[in-house]
Order: C-alpha cells, then sequence, then structure tokens
C-alpha cells in the first residue's frame, strides 16, 4: 500500500513539473511571438500583425492556465474562481 502512494506522490511531482514547463513554454512562444512580429513589421505587416495576434493569444493563455494550475494547487476548484471573478466584474455585484 505504501508502495502505491509513493508512485501516486511521483505521479503528481511528475505532473506539476509538466504544467509549470508547459506553461512557461507557452509564455515563452507568446514573448518570442510578440518579438518576431515588432521586427518585421516594417517589411511584412499583414504577417506580423497576424504573428502578434498569436503570441498575445499565447501569453493570455499561458496566464489563464497557470492561474488555473495555481488555484487547483490551492485546493480550489479553478473554473469555478475564475467564473465568480467574471461575474462579479461584469455585473458590479
Amino acid at each position: 500500500m505504501a508502495s502505491k502512494k509513493k508512485n501516486a506522490d511521483a505521479d503528481a511531482k511528475t505532473v506539476t513539473k509538466g504544467m509549470i514547463a508547459y506553461a512557461i513554454a507557452t509564455l515563452m512562444a507568446g514573448i518570442f511571438g510578440v518579438w518576431m512580429s515588432a521586427s518585421i513589421f516594417s517589411e511584412f505587416r499583414w504577417l506580423a500583425l497576424v504573428v502578434g495576434f498569436v503570441g498575445v493569444i499565447s501569453i493570455l493563455r499561458a496566464w489563464a492556465m497557470a492561474s488555473a494550475f495555481h488555484y487547483a494547487l490551492s485546493g480550489n476548484d479553478a473554473w469555478w474562481s475564475i467564473k465568480n471573478i467574471m461575474f462579479r466584474r461584469y455585473t458590479q455585484s
């Protein structure tokens, strides 16, 4: 029984490390996209706008994923917490 708990703890640590690495990689890809769009804007404007848009979306995705992961690690329901924040913001209650 102890070995199963030990394996479950090791699996949870592996998943945690993987989620952190995925969030960081997504954030870095977004920053790289924004940087590349700024560097090619003078020659290829439409391509730069598309690359910049994808970069900003990647940054927002990394933020949402990291915040949901943070809520999950703290023991809260991540998506309910995000919905609760959005509900309060848009209903002024």
